[in-house]
């Protein structure tokens, strides 16, 4: 049985997108997933020549006229881009994939998200979508995690409203605010979440945060675009 690639922009990434899966198993127990072979890629900027999107895309040629693969994702944060940019993104850089292989490339283009197309490579189908991170039509996955905590947050909080203006006092350059809601997520994790005795890298390294003590997130909180990811992944998990 052919199986799934999903493109993300971090080992991070990941990890949360694994746990976020084993959460949708154990509340479908119907659920029958399909194996999912994760590539991390960090995203560009470029839109109109993303060429470390466009290797990416390229090594899944072979694989995919070997049958090892039927559907193609792609999950990349909205960051500060449009849809509709991130979008044209994506097919820039299945188009340049396809100039660059020597297979025959048959590509329908996206025009929305969570949504397959069909490209053909070789004659063999497959099926494609993408879907962009955000929360309120900007931000990543921290700003969703952010959202979805569990348990109190005082120190996290603290710094986050008082950073800027330590950073301004001592004329520091000031932090973007996705910089700021990673160090919010940094300090929750270690600060808020453990008792000091614990406040170790093996409690701390996200990898073993999703693994091990997810529940300081609730993925099973209404938020609708945490909803839009499991409605993507579910897309890959059911063959």
């Amino acid at each position: 049985m052919a199986g799934s690639r999903i493109i993300v922009e971090s080992n991070n990434d990941q990890y949360f997108f694994d746990a976020l899966i084993r959460f949708l198993e154990k509340d479908n127990c119907e659920i029958q997933s399909t194996e999912i072979d994760w590539e991390v890629q960090s995203a560009e900027e470029s839109i109109e020549k993303p060429t470390g999107l466009k290797r990416a895309i390229l090594s899944t040629f072979n694989d995919i006229t070997k049958g090892k693969y039927d559907k193609i994702g792609i999950i990349w944060d909205l960051d500060t881009l449009t849809k509709e940019e991130r979008i044209r993104q994506f097919n820039n850089a299945f188009r340049l994939a396809d100039a660059e292989s020597s297979y025959s490339v048959q590509f329908t283009e996206m025009t929305e998200t969570n949504q397959f197309v069909s490209v053909v490579i070789n004659e063999v189908s497959v099926d494609v979508a993408c879907h962009l991170v955000n929360l309120d039509g900007k931000g990543e996955i921290e700003d969703i995690l952010k959202a979805i905590k569990t348990q109190d947050s005082p120190i996290a909080d603290c710094v986050d409203k008082l950073l800027p203006e330590c950073l301004n006092a001592n004329h520091e350059k000031e932090l973007r605010e996705k910089d700021l809601v990673k160090l919010w997520i940094n300090h929750y994790i270690r600060f808020d979440t453990l008792v000091k005795n614990n406040r170790n890298q093996a409690n701390t390294k996200w990898e073993n945060v999703m693994k091990k003590r997810s529940d300081i997130f609730d993925f099973g909180k209404e938020v609708k675009e945490l909803s839009e990811i499991k409605e993507f992944l579910n897309m890959f998990m059911n063959s």
